[in-house]
């Protein structure tokens, strides 16, 4: 199941509209991918994820500065995520 998140969470950075990027984002796709995955799975895959953007992106475009951005935001974003899904705020797949 992991490389299906990580697959999603590589697409979805590479793909989807920079203003759409964010940590909430990433997360999301993540949990909504597998529910049970743990956020230090998640934030590894993340990171990883990250990493190849750099090499695919370029340091310097906005498209990795967006997202090495996700790093100092995934533990409040994570809070906030699954904080919206247990009071059903936020429906998951």
């Amino acid at each position: 199941m992991s490389t299906l998140v990580s697959n999603k969470i590589l697409n979805f950075m590479r793909n989807e509209p920079v203003k759409h990027i964010t940590a909430g984002s990433v997360i999301y796709i993540g949990t909504e991918e597998d529910q049970t995955i743990s956020k230090e799975e998640l934030l590894k895959l993340t990171i990883d994820a990250i990493r190849t953007m750099k090499n695919l992106a370029g340091e310097d475009s906005e498209r990795y500065r967006k997202i090495l951005n996700i790093i100092y935001e995934f533990e409040c974003a994570y809070e906030t995520i699954c904080s919206l899904r247990d009071i059903k705020a936020l429906k998951m797949e």
